[in-house]
């Protein structure tokens, strides 16, 4: 009989596919029931870390007795002192406390385009080209500035189409963004910074798309797994390392059909396994937390100097939800005056007093 376990999750935010392939995953092995009030096991991430409530990306500082899993879709390290295990993008060993499960996998029809895009490759792909390359981003704020000088070095080549929120050109807002990069020849898909280790969905979803990524952000992405790297296979992408080598390797590329059908025929992954090893890793991790005694999965220590460092992360927590609290009082003071001093005005108009 399968054992029962009681889990929640904290700050997916728009990642509820994430939420529902790890339970899909724990299934296999328990009987998992979803317990807001009182889970053994909590799943958090970094996501609603702007929410204006004062918990954003802090929740489960609320379930000091559970076990606690953080998964992070963005580029930050998990902070052992708070956590129990964690899902990441780095490259880590921690005895069993970690597992390296990239955001990508997540993008499930993505990826299922992505591992087959090099099949299929005929000259004929050419005439549904009608694009030189696209530019999609929308998130410009906290990104690296090299994004932005790689977008304006390729464009004076030759015209970008940038279809996401930032530097659009394209006069509309993306709905369709495969069928979009199907259309391009290249798909300029940087990371929004570079971090060994950190690689999202966007190289996924324009290989998906059967455009040729020129890529920049995991230095060691094209590495063997086994060597701490992406795994990513460098022949089928163009690797930047600089901007002057990828503006040359592109225009090579743009003006050589041959060339360009070679690299559209080459697989993304190195290993023809790529997804099964790291879902099989997952599995494992997860199932190694979740089948022991629950007092005995714990990991993160609860005394000494961890204490101290908890308690500051929970009186940060506090003392902003205090002051948004009070700037909403504020705003809504504010309003209050100002609909006061419209009604005083509307009055002496109409009185004359």
């Amino acid at each position: 009989m399968k054992k029962q376990i009681r889990i929640n999750f904290c700050n997916f935010s728009n990642m509820q596919a994430a939420a529902q392939e790890l339970i899909k995953i724990l299934e296999k092995h328990f009987i998992v029931i979803q317990d807001r009030e009182n889970p053994q096991y909590v799943f958090y991430s970094v996501f609603d870390a702007w929410r204006g409530d004062g918990w954003g990306g802090r929740d489960f500082l609320e379930y000091p007795n559970s076990v606690r899993i953080f998964y992070t879709g963005e580029n930050c390290c998990p902070d052992f002192n708070l956590c129990d295990y964690a899902i990441g993008f780095d490259h880590i060993a921690f005895f069993d406390r970690y597992v390296r499960f990239p955001l990508y996998f997540f993008y499930f029809k993505d990826l299922k385009h992505a591992l087959n895009k090099h099949k299929d490759i005929s000259p004929e792909i050419l005439k549904s080209k009608s694009r030189f390359c696209n530019f999609i981003v929308s998130n410009h704020g906290l990104a690296d500035p090299f994004r932005e000088k790689a977008f304006r070095a390729l464009n004076q080549y030759k015209h970008i189409d940038s279809a996401g929120g930032f530097l659009n050109n394209t006069g509309y807002k993306l709905t369709d963004k495969f069928a979009f990069q199907s259309e391009c020849k290249f798909s300029l898909c940087f990371e929004n910074s570079s971090h060994i280790g950190y690689i999202t969905e966007k190289l996924i979803q324009a290989a998906a798309a059967k455009t040729i990524p020129i890529y920049w952000g995991d230095e060691r992405a094209c590495l063997p797994i086994s060597k701490m790297g992406g795994g990513i296979n460098k022949k089928a992408i163009v690797f930047v390392e600089n901007l002057e080598q990828m503006v040359q390797e592109v225009q090579y590329l743009d003006n050589n059909d041959e060339a360009f059908l070679a690299k559209l025929r080459e697989p993304l992954f190195l290993d023809s396994h790529h997804k099964d090893i790291f879902y099989d890793a997952l599995e494992q991790f997860l199932k190694n937390i979740c089948q022991q005694d629950f007092q005995n999965a714990f990991r993160r220590t609860l005394f000494g100097w961890n204490m101290y460092h908890t308690n500051y992360i929970k009186d940060m927590a506090y003392t902003y939800k205090k002051i948004q609290r009070l700037k909403l009082r504020i705003k809504n003071t504010l309003e209050r005056l100002k609909i006061m001093r419209i009604l005083e005005y509307l009055r002496v108009k109409i009185t004359g007093k």
